[in-house]
């Protein structure tokens, strides 16, 4: 795809939206195995915990996702012109971070403006920790 954009036999946009769709498939029903957890994420898998309840899977403000950390950019589609670059940059594209809908949606904010990588989670005021042993 990143070929046929380089090309111009594709649009960037359209290339993105699929392999963004791609990179958030892979992470379904994964937010409780990253590697790295927000405090509030944390928070609500404990308070559900001990009110013998499942953690909501969507249209909860307290929903767990993966969020990920980089962003796939227009740039990547250009820059990355061969199979080992797009492997090299494959575990930062696919790095994730489980955060609740709440911090999610004020990521979303952030990443709009152009904010990315790990310090948008400090933007958003989300504080990470790394989880020992994923549940």
């Amino acid at each position: 795809m990143a070929r046929a954009v380089r090309a111009e036999e594709l649009e960037a946009t359209y290339a993105l939206r699929v392999l963004r769709h791609q990179l958030r498939i892979m992470n379904v029903n994964s937010a409780l195995k990253a590697p790295m957890r927000s405090q509030g994420a944390q928070e609500v898998i404990a308070r559900y915990a001990d009110e013998g309840r499942p953690i909501p899977k969507n249209g909860s403000p307290d929903a767990l996702h993966c969020d990920h950390v980089n962003a796939l950019r227009a740039a990547d589609l250009s820059g990355l012109q061969t199979v080992e670059a797009w492997l090299d940059a494959l575990p930062r594209l696919k790095e994730v971070a489980c955060v609740t809908a709440a911090e999610n949606y004020a990521l979303e904010k952030i990443e709009r403006t152009g904010g990315d990588g790990w310090a948008k989670y400090d933007l958003a005021g989300i504080r990470l920790e790394r989880v020992a042993t994923p549940l």
